[in-house]
């Protein structure tokens, strides 16, 4: 049980098929898994394809400046193909981009599925030109309906490039 082993552990090891994945405490086995296994074992996460292009990272329909990222060094060694995980409860929505509509981390998206769970809502959102689909996990008084026009906000330290 995963939820168990957060709980009581100090280390957790995460194996598959017979391989060790990751050993790591669990605060750093959630926030930083280092594949896709990982994260996905631990947690919900959106696995999100990329290239490196420029200076940019390129998502499907939208980009983000490269030097802004938590882990520039992890960018600069991998091959032009990523992926990243980035939890529900990292993404935040918007009605409004605030400040510049031109921010490097904000992307107009549109609101396709929602769920209120009591203690969160869970939304599924589209950016703008994309065919991605976010899931975002937010607190119960954010109430967005579906399709709504909304900016979601990436928090560059939680954007976690997978090995």
């Amino acid at each position: 049980d995963q939820g168990e082993a957060m709980v009581t552990s100090d280390r957790i090891a995460v194996m598959n098929a017979g391989k060790i994945e990751q050993i790591d405490d669990p605060y750093t086995l959630y926030n930083r898994p280092k594949s896709e296994f990982v994260a996905g074992f631990i947690g919900r996460t959106n696995l999100l394809d990329a290239r490196q292009k420029d200076g940019r990272v390129e998502f499907d329909g939208f980009a983000l400046d490269a030097n802004h990222f938590e882990q520039p060094d992890a960018l600069k060694s991998a091959s032009g193909e990523l992926r990243f995980s980035v939890r529900p409860q990292t993404l935040r929505l918007h009605v409004a981009t605030p400040g510049t509509p031109l921010s490097p981390w904000m992307v107009e998206s549109a609101v396709v599925e929602r769920a209120y769970l009591g203690e969160t809502w869970d939304y599924v959102v589209s950016p703008k030109g994309s065919n991605l689909r976010l899931r975002v996990t937010t607190l119960p008084n954010q109430i967005h309906k579906v399709g709504d026009a909304i900016w979601v906000e990436f928090d560059a330290e939680q954007m976690v490039p997978l090995a």
